[in-house]
């Protein structure tokens, strides 16, 4: 998971290195939900890509907080660090498809990433294998998704589905699929 977590942050900046497309960086928030289920974020979008076309992509990274039912019917609170990438055409109108991850659960996981996962115990001079499971079940969070966007400059609405992989160390979200609304200015 280091080694993910190493190229995913070099991506990243080699990303942020490059020129801005024909459009400038912008600051936005977001709500997405499903029923009851919400996950409201505030961040950042940087475009990169040819500054003479208007397919492209955009770096996004954002701060939030999700609130959302898991299977067993309980709510849960939590903080995300939502960073990824949205690729396509972008003009006055927009459409993109988009993927990416939570940067903290990224960043926790391997920090957590030690040899505590798996243990050997020994019993009548027989080695045994002993995985613990309930580290093992907090996959990192990570959506794909889809949008379309108004570019009114300076401000853009984004309406996006995303299909979400949502879970803890011993809870896993009831519902995956969230739409949303995002609202941007330009700077």
């Amino acid at each position: 998971m280091k080694t993910v977590s190493i190229l995913f942050i070099s991506f990243i900046s080699l990303i942020s290195t490059t020129c801005w497309a024909n459009n400038s960086p912008a600051i936005f928030a977001k709500n997405e939900s499903h029923n009851e289920n919400s996950i409201s974020s505030i961040g950042l979008e940087i475009p990169f890509g040819d500054p003479h076309s208007n397919f492209g992509a955009y770096m996004t990274s954002a701060i939030g907080y999700g609130n959302i039912t898991d299977k067993t019917g309980d709510n849960n609170n939590y903080l995300t660090w939502d960073t990824g990438i949205k690729f396509g055409y972008f003009s006055d109108i927009s459409i993109y498809g988009e993927v990416g991850l939570d940067l903290f659960e990224l960043i926790w996981d391997d920090l957590n990433d030690k040899d505590e996962d798996k243990r050997t115990y020994y019993h009548e001079d027989k080695e045994y294998d002993y995985f613990d499971t309930e580290r093992q079940d907090d996959d990192i969070d990570g959506y794909i998704g889809i949008g379309v966007g108004l570019d009114l400059k300076p401000f853009k609405i984004d309406l996006f589905t995303r299909l979400r992989q949502i879970d803890g160390h011993n809870w896993e979200a009831k519902e995956h699929l969230y739409s949303g609304l995002q609202l941007s200015v330009s700077f």
